[in-house]
Parts: structure tokens; C-alpha cells; sequence
């Protein structure tokens, strides 16, 4: 889940003196802890990529792609 901002920062008070500004995040320069999930990311992303596409080493994806469906299938069940 997303986090939540509080209703402080959203709601404004005509009364106040104070603003409260929200920091827009730069990608241009990425801290530690993003570049590590980046490279995490990237290296889930070429090992899926050599699975899927070496014929013997493909059927280590299926428990995966198995149980992707079985969860978008009980979701449509659940909004049903």
C-alpha cells in the first residue's frame, strides 16, 4: 500500500501562515538504497529474460507463471 499523506499536508487552512511544500523526488541522481533496488531490478529482469527464452531452463518459470494466474483469477473472482 501507497503511503498516506497526512490531511495537514493537503488541506489548506486560510488561517495559516505557514505553507507546507512537497519536495518533488529527482531521478536524475538516485540515492544508495534506489540504486541498489535498481540493480536489483535489473538483475531480476535479465535472469527472467535468459529463463524464458532457453528451452530446458523455461520450465523453472512455470510454477510462476502458474501461480500469477491462479492469483488474477481469484482477484476477478473476489470483484465478481
Amino acid at each position: 500500500m501507497a503511503p498516506s499523506i497526512p490531511p495537514e499536508v493537503w488541506q489548506h487552512d486560510a488561517d495559516a501562515d505557514a505553507h507546507i511544500v512537497l519536495a518533488a523526488r529527482s531521478l536524475q541522481s538516485p540515492n544508495h538504497t534506489q540504486q541498489v533496488t535498481l540493480a536489483i531490478i535489473g538483475a531480476y529482469v535479465v535472469a527472467i529474460a535468459i529463463l524464458w527464452n532457453v528451452p530446458y531452463l523455461r520450465m523453472v518459470l512455470w510454477p510462476f507463471k502458474v501461480g500469477n494466474v491462479q492469483v488474477f483469477v481469484s482477484s476477478l473472482q473476489v470483484l465478481n
